[in-house]
Order: C-alpha cells, then structure tokens, then sequence
C-alpha cells in the first residue's frame, strides 16, 4: 500500500517546467534526505525494497565511465553518496 503524503511541484533536472509529484513514504527518503516522489504524469505510484533493484546498469555504468559500481542498489546508493552496504538495507524501501 502507498501511503500519498501530499502533491506539489518541483522542477526537474530534464524540463524547464516544474512537474507535479505524489509525495511518498519510504525508508530510503529517510536515510539519505530528499524527496520520495512520483511524477504524476504517471499513473502508478509503487514503493518497493530498494533490494529489489536490479536492473541492468551496464550501458549506464560503461556510458558515464563508471567501473567500480555493478548492481543498481549499489548505482542507487552510490547517487546518494552511500558507499558501503548498510546492515539494515533489507528494510530500505525506494
């Protein structure tokens, strides 16, 4: 279940105009600050463990001359200047 705080506006990195999002709850917001967020232009909002993130980031990884990150949780943490496996990141949700 998703628990929706609020909607508001905030610019994205991408576009020049600001995009509505649904605020969310998740651990990870609360681990590393920032804003647990979906862009409201989509219509579903999901909160999931953040170990369950494992997308191929190769293509990523090779285009940004990253050599040193291999699994999207750790690309994830990485961005968030988290460099080493936290105890409790079972119970990190994203």
């Amino acid at each position: 279940m998703v628990n929706l705080i609020k909607t508001k506006s905030v610019f994205s990195p991408f576009d020049s105009d600001p995009v509505a999002v649904m605020e969310l709850n998740c651990s990870f917001q609360k681990q590393v600050g920032g804003l647990c967020a979906s862009d409201m232009r989509y219509e579903r909002a999901v909160v999931v463990p953040l170990s369950s993130c494992d997308r191929n980031i190769s293509g990523h990884t090779r285009s940004v001359e990253i050599s040193d990150v291999f699994t999207e949780v750790d690309l994830i943490l990485a961005r968030a200047s988290v460099f080493s496996l936290p105890r409790d990141i079972a119970t990190w949700t994203i």
